[in-house]
This record gives structure tokens, sequence and C-alpha cells, in this order.
């Protein structure tokens, strides 16, 4: 039997990410701009919660929400908590898109937005960033009407060009001008200390993404939420309380507590993160054939001008090192990089790779 006549014909169109090749868990790994360490009290949570795992996590998220409600500056029934922000894009496509719809994404952006779009059998509509990888609001607005957006999927700051797109003001006035939903996913609020949260009372159509993979080293738990209006969130918490009640595991749960729990040191946490990033920074800076490109994320992205980024990601790997080439997204150059930041007992070994590998030696 054929099982393929059962499957919703738009599954059997999807396709893979490209999300570079893997590399070996050995060396320094910066082709996803991980935090090189984890967030202590986390782990010494998630310790202690091990010994739980043979239960499901609590029904109840009451706890949690009263956090983040705090950590962020709203009431509780504004947020939902994800397994990462990747299930909180995926929830945002299944309540809002369906076969026939149309989303908007900026390109070159996060890849999840158009898989998350196309596995509900929704279609995207791509617009592209400038030479600067700025946003022309006003180009965003008109392509959205036109194409009769429902989503509209913005990464602010921006994965993988690093820089904010859109200031209050703009957001404000694409929430306005559009009959679709606004989704900004701030995956680096920590680093950018910047967010649109507090227009979304008055915004019913705007929906904010976040995670704690990027600030607080939990990549490999997966810990994200939601933030909106009351009455968008209830609606989406229909679909969480169904079947994906447990979506959001005790471990993950223990360690974002411990953050939450944690306001000082967990500031803390992120500014030293801060201080590594700028002191890496400093070193690029000085290397002839490097340009450093203003962001305000948890990872670099630096222009080349004496070999291809495919060369320069090939040469460091050679050296157990890993970067990530950005060509492998729509609308960048082939002289263009990405590259997380190492900890600070590796800088100077990076360092002295791209140096030695720019000069030819």
């Amino acid at each position: 039997m054929n099982v393929n006549k059962f499957i919703n014909p738009w599954i059997l169109q999807l396709k893979s990410i490209d999300w570079g090749k893997s590399v070996p868990q050995r060396g320094i790994r910066l082709n996803f701009g991980e935090n090189p360490i984890a967030f202590e009290p986390a782990l010494q949570a998630i310790r202690a919660e091990a010994s739980n795992v043979n239960r499901y996590p609590e029904v109840d998220k009451s706890k949690e929400y009263h956090l983040l409600a705090d950590y962020c500056g709203v009431k509780p029934d504004q947020v939902i908590m994800t397994n990462a922000g990747d299930d909180a894009i995926e929830m945002i496509a299944r309540v809002f898109l369906g076969p026939g719809d149309m989303a908007l994404a900026v390109i070159p952006s996060y890849p999840c937005y158009a898989a998350a779009t196309e596995v509900v059998g929704a279609s995207l509509v791509t617009m592209e960033l400038g030479a600067q990888f700025q946003l022309d609001v006003s180009a965003l607005i008109e392509t959205a009407k036109r194409n009769k957006a429902k989503v509209i999927w913005i990464a602010n700051p921006n994965n993988p060009t690093g820089n904010l797109l859109l200031d209050l003001a703009q957001i404000g006035q694409i929430a306005r001008s559009v009959d679709a939903m606004l989704i900004l996913d701030e995956a680096y609020f920590e680093f950018s200390e910047f967010s649109a949260v507090g227009l979304i009372n008055n915004n019913p159509n705007l929906v904010i993404v976040r995670t704690f993979s990027k600030a607080y080293g939990l990549a490999g738990l997966s810990f994200g939420y939601l933030l909106g209006n009351q009455e968008t969130i209830q609606c989406m918490r229909h679909l969480q309380d169904g079947p994906q009640i447990f979506s959001v595991n005790r471990l993950a749960r223990a360690a974002a507590r411990a953050v939450l729990e944690n306001p000082n040191a967990a500031q803390a946490f992120v500014d030293s993160f801060k201080s590594a990033k700028r002191h890496m920074e400093m070193g690029l800076a000085q290397i002839p054939g490097i340009e450093v490109l203003p962001g305000v994320t948890s990872f670099s992205v630096l222009r080349l001008t004496t070999m291809t980024a495919s060369q320069f990601k090939n040469k460091l790997a050679q050296q157990a090192i890993f970067i990530k080439d950005l060509s492998i997204y729509n609308g960048v150059k082939d002289n263009l990089i990405y590259m997380g930041i190492p900890a600070l007992n590796d800088q100077q070994t990076v360092l002295r790779e791209i140096k030695s590998i720019l000069e030819g030696k």
C-alpha cells in the first residue's frame, strides 16, 4: 500500500532546512551562536529535578506564568510557555494559518518561519532586506496587503544578520496598517535590550516570541514563551491545553524557574556574555581582512575582504573551529560569516587562527 495518498499533499512538498553541515562535538563550536556556558543556578535546578523525570510535568503552569509575567512586565494571562522558540513559531502557524493562506517574511531571516508556514499548508511570500540589511516598512506593508498575508514574521533583532530591523514607532505602524498577525521574534531580547512588549495591550494582532536558549545557555533544553494581548493568548492556550499539555519538559521548566528566581545573577550572567562579545569583536577588528558588522545578538557577523566565506569556514574547520557560511541563506553574498562568541579562554586561540588564515600563513 502506498501511504502517500493519506498524507496531506503539502507535507510531501516540504523541503529540509539547510542549517549547514553538522560539526563534531569536539573543537570550538561557533556555528549556532550558542552561549559557551550554561547558567549555574539552572544547572543546579536540573540536577535536583532529574530524579523526577519518571513523572509528567505539572499540568498547572501558574508558577512559571507568574514568574515570566514579572520578568516581562505583563500579566500572567498574557504568557504561554513553549518548547523553545520553534515550538512557539509552529503554534502560531497552527492557530493562524491553514491551506490557502499566505504569510510574509523577509530574507535573509530565520528559516523556521517558512517551514512552519508550509507545514500547515499555507504559502510564504518573501521580500529582500536592503543592501545594509535594512527593512523598508512601507514596502512591507504594501507587500502584506497585496498578498493578503495573514501572518507577518519578523525577527527583531534579525537572525542571521544580527541587527534590529524595526523601532517601536515602525512596529506600531505595521500593526495598525495591516489586516494580519504581526509576529516579532525577540530571541535575542536580553542582548538587544529592545522589546515591543509595551505595544501588545493595544495591538491584539501583535505576538512576541522569546527563548532562554541563547541568553542563559539553555539551548539543549528548549524553553521558550509567547507574549500577547490577553484575548489573543487565551485563544492560543486552547491548543496547548489539549494535545500539547506536556510540551515543556520538567528539566526545562526547572531551569527556567532558576533563571527567573535569580534575577540579579541572571543579569550578571548576560552582562558577562556581552563583555566577552565586546572583547572578541575588539580583537577581530584589529585583524586586516575582516569587518565586524553592527549587531545586538549572541553572534557576530563578519564581512571578509580577501576570501570567500566558504574558503574561510573550511580553513577554520581544519583547526577544529566551526562557523557558518551565511551564503546558505537566500539574499546573502558569499563574503559573510556567522560566528558565535567563544568562551574567554578560547578567544585568543580563535583570533590567532583567524589572523593566520587571513595572512596566508
